[in-house]
């Protein structure tokens, strides 16, 4: 089943996080850190199937270098709360291959940041699972400093003040008498409206991988409530159930989450498929091989037997089963057809005595049965 996740935060100083450990991390790499003189050693890690280090083509080689580019970064901040970049966290297909994931990620980041001047340092997981019961969690990471490199050569201002006036033009003073100010992104980059359209991006162009690969899947980066998929509450289980759990001592919070995550799960799951509505449906057009618990089947089996048939009236409108097959595949190449019923009907009616009159012409004679009074 495609997988939609595509998350962002800050790695903040404020909050006692360091940019050179989450580079090491998610390169699975040994970094010296200059800003707290220390290494931060992730070679032990595995899974990291691809690193690359993406810029605009003003920003200088040594850039590309990740001990060099992240040391910059954290000695250019000298706010000990700094925020110094951004750190993204978005999922990879199963249905596609690692070089096509690998792909998809590049163009992403080339397409959607470095033309906006951002510097990408990406670094592809293969998320093998432990279970076999569970999907690999294939994913890629995104670490972009928060503020940018200028075309000048240097770093520049992550902000700047726009001043509050009245009226008159004039600028506003607070109580101590300072000019008000309101701080403004000199990037945009952090714009919640740029974030949305990163999100529609990039379902843009896994979907378009899916239907290039002819693959019915595809995601979706609006929100269940959005998509209006109504979902049951999994119950808070608190610090002593999940120590249980996770010691495999079965609870009863835990088996009623279990069996919520379950139904949920069926309930995206059939909101995400597509439904069909068919007419009747009928054997191969070809061989003729049909569902023996079919009503039509029946029927004309009866009446072969018996040499006679019914006064049946009205029509049918029958589809053959091999052109429901390449109505299904039709429709499922179809861009944004997902949640959607589609209702196919045979326009070609027939009679069920037009279906006599073929059975008669074939050489098999079926009688009219006789009308009882009762």
């Amino acid at each position: 089943m495609a997988l939609y996740h595509f998350s962002v935060r800050h790695v903040s100083r404020g909050k006692g996080q360091m940019v050179v450990t989450s580079a090491a991390y998610i390169s699975g790499q040994r970094i010296y850190d200059g800003y707290y003189n220390k290494i931060h050693d992730y070679t032990s890690k595995s899974g990291v199937v691809f690193t690359e280090i993406l810029t605009p083509e003003y920003v200088p080689e040594r850039l590309t270098d990740r001990e060099t580019l992240w040391n910059e970064v954290e000695h250019v901040e000298r706010n000990n709360r700094a925020q110094l970049a951004y750190s993204f966290d978005i999922a990879l297909q199963n249905e596609l291959t690692l070089e096509e994931n690998i792909r998809l990620a590049k163009e992403f980041c080339q397409e959607q940041f470095v033309v906006r001047g951002m510097i990408v340092d990406l670094a592809v997981h293969e998320g093998k699972s432990d279970n076999e019961e569970e999907p690999d969690n294939s994913h890629f990471h995104v670490l972009a400093p928060i503020r940018p490199f200028t075309e000048e050569g240097i770093w520049g201002n992550k902000q700047r003040r726009e001043y509050i006036l009245d009226e008159d033009g004039n600028r506003v003073k607070d109580a101590k008498g300072k000019d008000m100010f309101n701080a403004v992104s000199t990037t945009g980059w952090n714009d919640p409206e740029l974030l949305k359209e990163w999100r529609r991006a990039w379902t843009e162009k896994v979907n378009g991988k899916f239907r290039e690969c002819h693959m019915a899947a595809r995601i979706d980066h609006r929100s269940y409530k959005e998509q209006g998929i109504e979902l049951i509450p999994t119950i808070h289980e608190g610090y002593e159930v999940r120590a249980m759990e996770k010691k495999g001592i079965k609870t009863v919070i835990g088996e009623l989450n279990r069996a919520i995550r379950q139904f949920n799960q069926m309930i995206i799951s059939l909101k995400e498929s597509m439904v069909y509505r068919f007419g009747h449906v009928v054997g191969d057009s070809e061989t003729g091989v049909c569902n023996d618990g079919d009503f039509i089947f029946r029927i004309i089996k009866s009446c072969l037997i018996l040499g006679a048939y019914p006064d049946i009236k009205g029509s049918i409108a029958p589809i053959a089963i091999d052109d429901v097959a390449k109505i299904v595949v039709g429709i499922s190449q179809i861009e944004d057809q997902y949640g959607k019923t589609y209702h196919v009907i045979n326009t070609k009616k027939i009679s069920f005595q037009d279906a006599v009159d073929i059975v008669d012409r074939i050489g098999i004679c079926l009688q009219p049965l006789e009308k009882t009074n009762g």
